[in-house]
């Protein structure tokens, strides 16, 4: 062999050979495309089926923790409410019993002050505070009895309330926890005083 020998080096045919075989697999592959033995249409159908079920399972899974889950979030729910409910009543238990311990503490300052005033002859101001007291405890005996006392001085030496205190002279007479040796003489000198303005 020469130098020139008419062919060229390195290119020996297989260059045609695999361009005409790239040309008849793009021809394959549009046969198998239009229909022909259509193995990627066969693929495609069985993904379809699959991607079907998985939608059908999603469904159905879906269906079934729907309302598990608003099953759980009523619970969830009932219980704050629950929760919030007793906390309140709880607050509002320790608001009443403090509310009654300083309201205590404020009744029977008005009553020994009230029993002070009634006994220094300051009628009026001691009726104030015998009806601050009963504003806070309404059957309160002490208080009761203190107002019925207090009218009763005013009826005696002033001739004022006379009909309030035997209003609530009667009303003492209905509390449980009364005195009725107390209250009888209250009612004496009522009567002595009625007596007296009679004659």
């Amino acid at each position: 062999m020469g130098l020139w020998s008419g062919s060229v080096p390195g290119h020996t045919g297989t260059q045609f050979k695999h361009r005409k075989g790239f040309v008849k697999q793009k021809e394959l592959l549009r046969k198998n495309l239009k229909g022909g033995n259509n193995r990627v249409g066969e693929w495609d159908g069985r993904l379809g089926k699959r991607n079907n079920r998985r939608r059908v399972a999603l469904y159905v899974l879906l269906l079934l923790v729907l309302p598990v889950m608003i099953y759980l979030s009523w619970q969830f729910s009932q219980l704050l409410t629950t929760t919030v409910r007793q906390e309140t009543q709880q607050n509002y238990k320790l608001y009443q019993e403090e509310r009654y311990e300083h309201e205590s503490v404020e009744y029977w300052n008005m009553v020994k002050l009230g029993k002070v005033h009634l006994n220094s002859g300051d009628y009026a101001y001691a009726r104030r505070l015998y009806q601050g007291a009963l504003a806070l405890f309404p059957y309160a005996w002490d208080a009761n009895a203190g107002l019925t006392m207090t009218l009763t001085k005013m009826c005696v030496e002033n001739g004022q309330y006379c009909e309030e205190a035997r209003a609530y002279l009667e009303f003492c007479r209905s509390l449980p926890d009364r005195d009725e040796r107390s209250l009888d003489g209250l009612e004496d000198e009522m009567n002595g005083k009625s007596a007296l303005v009679k004659k």
